[in-house]
């Protein structure tokens, strides 16, 4: 099962725990390949410490005369940017490059990152500059979502999405996607279907097949896995063959390859792919792919990404993923893949959650023909507490029956392990207890994250556990299920409301990170650890201590007890105006149930799919649409556009169907009525240009505050 674990070895030797001090963060799966592994090189991905100040740059305060001019111009100051800042450790790669140490370096500037492969002499090594904020694993990875195909025969139809969002409708009207750039990020695309081949990007010598391979870093775009060519031919498939499949027939097509024949691929060529789509022009992204379970690095190296992207004006329609069977495995808040994770680049009024920053994203699930939400759609919410921005807050403990005693959020951020025996614990103290005088203890529950077993032990009294005197102790098993588990005590224990109520969880398999914790925390009672010693005179002994204290961790743990009163006395919920619901996920639906579209082995035939991959482009080539007749909307105005209008499916924009199926006819004529056109003179060259100010749209990025930089 893959999970989201901040691994924190809790270190008996000072030497090593002050040796530890000086290092930056190192991703735990990447930690995991250096414990394993001695001579083999590693693709890392290592993340600077200064990321660009985009409310500092100086394009903001420039008129441009043209769309491309600004974006020219943006991207020379992040490329100065990166160069300037990533140049000291750029040397030390260089140098470690020579001594054979490190290989394949590739500098990124849409967030300030370098990709290589490294030994791990070399990767301790870089994890000792002062200019490196982590270094993650750029993990090979399974990204899309496991649609099954099917061949079709050529029919003479327009296929059904058109219809339901109403395209054929814009056609009407004369908009086709004409002379917008869309760049499809997938498995490659066949290039020589004949609803496709007429209307690719032409990239000249330097890229002769129309696109590129970002993560063979080659001109391979062959789509074996044929995912690819099926979004492409939603995007933009003309008809030419018999059946119309492409929202904008006439838009022209980037292929970018960021996933293998197989459906792997990784941050890397993902970033890379949005990176060469910027530079050579691409009005818009789509991306049918993710990270399931995505960790914190992975998560936080997308937002970087596309918070950034916002700068070049450019929206990435991104699937939310088919996780929603596999709610077990990946649960709320990380059933929505990576990156649609990121925050939409529009607010919607529903959103009632602290957000610090949008990004340049519209994250789609699906619906069937007769707009009911799809089985596998992902769901949110999402949360980015325990990242950098630390926003988007989700909080459930008002979810709980009363009766429970409790200090975390609900929401799993970090394992944490110690050495061979590992406890940790809860105090519970009489201010919290006092609404229990004539309770028992009934239940304990804690968040079972990794397979291991144990022991409970509740103390009554004392400052710290074995202070008090121990009243029952049990054994436990997990399974590493991903969610709470709860225990019932085999013998109800009275509790004494006057004295401090202990908790204890112990393992003899500390090493498994059995511990379970949230960074929000408003008491320090949630967060003591047990760190066991052996010593000659005496024996085994337990020294416990505040880890906010000791550590300078701000953790809680997530262990729960339940008191049941026989007269009916339980302790209050929180006041529902303090309870924050996360990031609503996704922003809007669209058809992904028996799509049909291009094949990538029949240069006129075609396939069905089903699944957000398949809406994901149909939600592409409708903005596509809108970028034709008004090609200076930014995506916060696109986003807000699609939004209104979409066919409300709830009453409030929700986490299965969003706020709706997209009806691109609605949206434009939304654009329009709230659009005032005013005719400027180009002072360089005479030409009359439209600047298009929206009274009631957001022309500019809309970050909720200005917190758009992230240095640490």
């Amino acid at each position: 099962m893959k999970k989201i674990i901040l691994l924190l070895l809790i270190s008996f030797c000072l030497i090593k725990i002050d040796y530890a001090q000086n290092l930056c963060d190192i991703d735990p799966e990447l930690q995991q390949l250096l414990n394993s592994k001695e001579d083999e090189f590693i693709s890392v991905n290592i993340i600077l410490k200064s990321q660009i100040d985009v409310k500092n740059l100086d394009s903001r305060s420039q008129s441009f005369d043209k769309r491309g001019q600004k974006r020219n111009t943006v991207l020379k100051e992040f490329k100065k940017f990166a160069e300037e800042s990533q140049s000291d450790v750029l040397s030390v790669l260089q140098a470690e490059t020579r001594s054979s140490n490190v290989r394949n370096v590739q500098s990124h500037w849409i967030t300030n990152m370098i990709n290589c492969e490294a030994s791990r002499d070399a990767i301790y090594q870089l994890a000792k500059h002062p200019d490196v904020r982590a270094i993650a694993y750029n993990k090979v990875e399974y990204m899309l979502f496991n649609e099954e195909s099917e061949e079709l025969s050529t029919l003479e139809n327009i296929v059904d999405n058109i219809l339901t969002i109403n395209a054929d409708d814009v056609w009407n009207q004369g908009y086709t996607g004409k002379g917008v750039l869309v760049s499809v990020l997938d498995t490659g695309v066949n290039t020589e279907h004949v609803d496709l081949k007429d209307h690719l990007w032409d990239g000249g010598e330097e890229f002769p097949n129309h696109g590129y391979n970002t993560l063979s870093k080659n001109h391979d775009l062959n789509d074996v896995f044929g995912h690819g060519t099926h979004c492409a031919g939603t995007i933009c498939g003309d008809g030419t063959s018999g059946m119309k499949t492409g929202m904008a027939p006439e838009a022209t097509l980037m292929c970018i390859k960021v996933l293998g024949d197989n459906g792997e691929g990784s941050v890397d060529a993902i970033i890379s792919g949005v990176e060469f789509s910027v530079e050579h022009g691409a009005d818009l992204l789509s991306l049918s792919l993710g990270s399931s379970f995505p960790s914190v690095y992975t998560s936080e190296l997308y937002r970087y990404t596309f918070e950034n992207l916002q700068e070049f004006n450019v929206l990435a329609v991104v699937a939310a993923g088919n996780d929603k069977g596999k709610m077990d495995e990946y649960p709320m808040p990380r059933n929505i893949n990576a990156p649609s994770n990121c925050p939409p680049a529009w607010i919607h009024p529903d959103q009632k959650t602290n957000g610090s920053s949008t990004s340049s994203i519209i994250s789609v699930g699906a619906v069937d023909y007769e707009d009911n939400h799809a089985y596998f759609s992902s769901e949110g919410p999402v949360t980015w507490s325990g990242t950098s921005w630390g926003d988007y807050v989700l909080d459930l403990s008002t979810d709980l029956d009363p009766g429970w005693l409790d200090y975390d959020n609900g929401v799993f951020d970090t394992c944490i392990s110690g050495g061979t025996t590992f406890r940790w614990g809860v105090v519970f103290p009489p201010s919290k207890l006092k609404k229990y005088e004539n309770g028992e203890l009934t239940t304990v529950a804690m968040y079972d994250c990794v397979a291991h077993n144990g022991k409970i032990e509740i103390y009554q009294d004392g400052k710290l556990p074995e202070e008090g005197v121990l009243l029952h102790t049990q054994e436990y098993s997990c399974m590493g299920a991903n969610d709470f588990v709860e225990f019932e005590l085999t013998a109800p224990l009275n509790i004494d409301h006057t004295k401090n109520l202990w908790v204890v969880m112990k393992t003899d398999e500390g090493n498994l990170n059995p511990a379970a914790a949230c960074k929000t925390i408003h008491e320090p009672n949630g967060r003591y650890i047990g760190m066991v010693f052996n010593d000659f005179a005496f024996g085994e002994y337990t020294n416990w201590y505040d880890i906010s204290e000791w550590y300078n961790l701000n953790y809680t743990w997530m262990i729960r007890a339940f008191v049941s009163d026989d007269n009916g006395v339980v302790a209050a919920l929180d006041d529902e105006e303090n309870h924050e619901f996360g990031l609503i996920r996704p922003d809007v639906c669209a058809p992904g149930m028996y799509i049909i579209s291009s094949s990538h082995t029949d240069n006129d035939g075609f396939s069905v799919l089903s699944g957000t991959s398949m809406a994901t482009p149909c939600v592409a080539g409708a903005v596509a649409l809108m970028l034709e007749k008004y090609p200076e909307l930014t995506p916060a105005a696109i986003c807000e556009a699609l939004e209104t209008t979409a066919v409300k499916l709830s009453e409030k924009k929700n986490n299965q169907t969003g706020s709706g199926r997209i009806d691109i006819m609605a949206a434009m004529e939304y654009v329009e009525e709230n659009m005032d056109e005013e005719d400027e003179e180009d002072e360089g060259d005479g030409e009359n240009i439209s600047a298009i100010s929206l009274q009631n749209l957001n022309i500019y990025p809309n970050p909720v505050n200005d917190k758009l930089y992230i240095e640490t």
